[in-house]
């Protein structure tokens, strides 16, 4: 087993980051982060069932968003019972196992 602190992993100034799973389009994202992003046009997200996009986020500013694929760590899995949502940064420890 892995803990893994996303807080510390991920560096810079930032207080939120949402994991957008396959098939996010734009109006889902926009929804779910409350603030205008392009999914679509940052990612293949929208399109590709084997990633997750990470949106790290900073007084609902996004500023930085990067892919993942699943098969190293399924980060939509994290969305319980299907509800996406911004995590707090000191709320992002997670085990792998």
């Amino acid at each position: 087993m892995v803990v893994i602190d996303l807080g510390k992993e991920i560096e810079g100034d930032w207080d939120k980051v949402c994991f957008l799973p396959p098939y996010t389009n734009n109006d889902l994202a926009r929804e779910v982060l409350s603030i205008e992003f392009d999914a679509e046009g940052n990612s293949g997200v929208y399109v590709l069932d084997s990633i997750t996009l990470v949106v790290i986020i900073k007084q609902n500013t996004v500023l930085e968003c990067f892919e993942t694929p699943r098969n190293n760590v399924d980060f939509a899995s994290l969305n319980a019972n299907n509800q996406i949502e911004q995590i707090e940064r000191t709320a992002i420890s997670f085990c792998v196992f």
